[in-house]
């Protein structure tokens, strides 16, 4: 899924900033539903759960960065509070 994310975004040179900017939202959001888990897999599989979060967050930047090089502000800025929610979860994770 990250993949696609990241593939998507020639095309989204192709439509309008808002559409593009709800196409990526929806994308991270299912992104980040996908890879959230119910909680149990902290205490049996920390190690995989700090994995997922790492991908979370540097998938988070990364598109983040392509918002601003894209001008893309209202989208930088959604990034941006998905990036700290996956940010804080992962401080308070417990290792």
């Amino acid at each position: 899924m990250a993949l696609l994310i990241k593939k998507t975004r020639s095309f989204l040179g192709l439509v309008s900033k808002a559409k593009a900017a709800k196409l990526v939202r929806t994308l991270v959001d299912l992104f980040l539903d996908m890879e959230a888990g119910t909680g149990d897999e902290v205490n049996h599989f920390s190690f995989f759960f700090l994995q997922k979060l790492f991908i979370q967050v540097s998938l988070c930047q990364e598109n983040i960065e392509w918002a601003k090089s894209e001008n893309r502000t209202f989208l930088r800025q959604d990034l941006e509070v998905f990036f700290s929610s996956s940010k804080n979860q992962l401080k308070l994770t417990p290792i």
